[in-house]
């Protein structure tokens, strides 16, 4: 407060272009914070409500019963994300969104059964075009679909690779 009372009564004015200065650098910072903030969080609740909507679906399917899961992509970002984004691009860089490895991770963590991940996406990308190519379209969302084959069944959130978006009529 001192500081303040100081600022306004110097006469060269310097210490009050510099309380200014601070001032809006500081307002522009705690905004920006919020924002990031806000849009992670929000990224955090629709990737964890995507999540519980999978375990449902692979829990009350009879044909997914038994089968062993196996997970690819990435989400896209959220509405209110991606509208933080726009006007504060260091939020797409900050943002995690939900992926293959941290799709697993939650469903494992949500008590879902049979969910197997590999980092080895060259392998898992392979078989998953086999599923599509062979296998049945069990699920169709404009987030996630979920294709089976033989004993696996493949979640693939976001977009499907190409030669599993031309069976999605199944």
């Amino acid at each position: 407060m001192a500081f303040i009372i100081y600022t306004l009564h110097d006469k060269n004015h310097n210490n009050l272009i510099i309380f200014i200065a601070s001032s809006i650098v500081l307002f522009i910072s705690i905004c920006s914070s919020y924002a990031v903030m806000s849009a992670t969080k929000k990224q955090y609740e629709s990737d964890l409500f995507l999540t519980a909507q999978i375990k449902t679906i692979i829990e009350s399917n009879d044909r997914l019963k038994g089968l062993t899961f196996h997970t690819y992509g990435r989400v896209s970002e959220s509405i209110y994300s991606r509208m933080v984004s726009e006007s504060y691009p260091i939020a797409r860089v900050i943002n995690a969104r939900l992926y293959d490895w941290t799709l697993a991770t939650q469903l494992n963590g949500l008590g879902a059964k049979n969910i197997d991940f590999s980092f080895d996406r060259k392998s898992t990308i392979k078989k998953l075009i086999a599923a599509c190519s062979y296998g049945k379209h069990e699920v169709s969302t404009p987030l996630y679909n979920i294709f089976s084959h033989s004993k696996d069944a493949y979640i693939v959130i976001g977009e499907a690779p190409k030669e599993c978006r031309l069976n999605t009529s199944s």
